[in-house]
């Protein structure tokens, strides 16, 4: 696991301040069709009556980014969790090559344990492209590490495959 200068450096300028990517993905949700279409059947939300909203820190700070909540009863239907790469800084997917999408062991505390849909989400650091992956999805690889040249460290977590990733943003349409 990376240290706290590890994580830091990695942060970038914007640190770890993911307010970028919280407005990314409710704009998002406006103008993708996948992402909205998405989350409705995976959160259970479609074929309702019932109005949805989006909350910040729905289960407290320092806990998963965003929820989407039933209005009637203020329930969470389900969590997302949003980040970006800051090498990721055109349309396309810089590392195609590899075949895939890194999601960190660490994160996983935002799910473990609760009985919710979730979903991780990184955007590019533009904020019109992103990658989506589920919990179920996730569980099914393996915890393996990996090393990150730049801060001559390993992190540790789940190597996605792409092709079980979804593409969302301006690049999915």
């Amino acid at each position: 696991m990376l240290s706290k200068q590890a994580k830091a450096k990695l942060a970038g300028k914007q640190g770890y301040n993911d307010k970028p990517q919280r407005e990314q993905f409710i704009k998002m949700m406006g103008t993708c069709k996948i992402l909205p279409n998405f989350l409705a059947k995976y959160f259970k939300c479609e074929k309702t009556k019932d109005s949805y909203y989006i909350k910040e820190n729905p289960i407290g700070d320092y806990d998963v980014d965003l929820g989407i909540l039933r209005k009637s009863d203020n329930q969470v239907m389900g969590l997302v969790e949003v980040d970006y790469f800051r090498k990721w800084t055109g349309d396309w997917w810089p590392y195609e090559h590899t075949g895939v999408l890194n999601r960190l062991l660490r994160k996983e505390k935002y799910h473990r344990g609760k009985l919710l849909p979730y979903v991780n989400i990184s955007f590019n650091t533009s904020g019109t492209n992103a990658w989506l992956s589920d919990k179920e999805t996730e569980m099914k690889y393996r915890i393996v590490n990996w090393y990150i040249p730049e801060v001559d460290e390993w992190e540790t977590g789940r190597r996605i495959r792409l092709e079980d990733a979804i593409k969302i943003g301006k690049w999915a349409v």
